[in-house]
């Protein structure tokens, strides 16, 4: 483990086991499909940032589950083959009454790499 930096944890009763705090959360909390979010948007992800971090290390249930096949590296040079992997969101609502809103907070897992923060933001129905 020599030269390796340690990331942040939060342990989560649901997964009963820890979800890694890295940067690709928080790359994903300013862009979206490689366009930066404007900048409302980034001020209220990184807002609600603490009571999503809250979310995790008390939810128990969960409310939404997707899983889909992605492109894991880019075409090889010789086959032109994209090797693909599993990703897999799983999100977690809470409401918070004293602050009046509903967050969503979703946890993603790419492969077979760790669990980790991917994105927060107010609730709303997907219809």
């Amino acid at each position: 483990m020599a030269g390796q930096v340690a990331q942040p944890v939060i342990y989560s009763p649901f997964f009963k086991n820890n979800i890694v705090l890295n940067t690709d959360g928080f790359h994903h909390l300013r862009y979206a499909a490689r366009h930066e979010r404007d900048k409302e948007e980034q001020v209220l992800r990184f807002t609600l940032l603490p009571l999503g971090l809250h979310v995790l290390k008390t939810a128990t249930t969960l409310q939404e589950y997707r899983q889909r096949l992605r492109p894991s590296s880019k075409p090889g040079k010789r086959d032109k083959m994209t090797p693909m992997k599993v990703v897999e969101w799983w999100g977690f609502v809470a409401t918070f009454v004293k602050q009046d809103i509903k967050v969503r907070v979703i946890v993603r897992k790419a492969g077979d790499g760790d669990l980790h923060f991917w994105s927060v933001m107010p609730y709303a129905r997907v219809k």
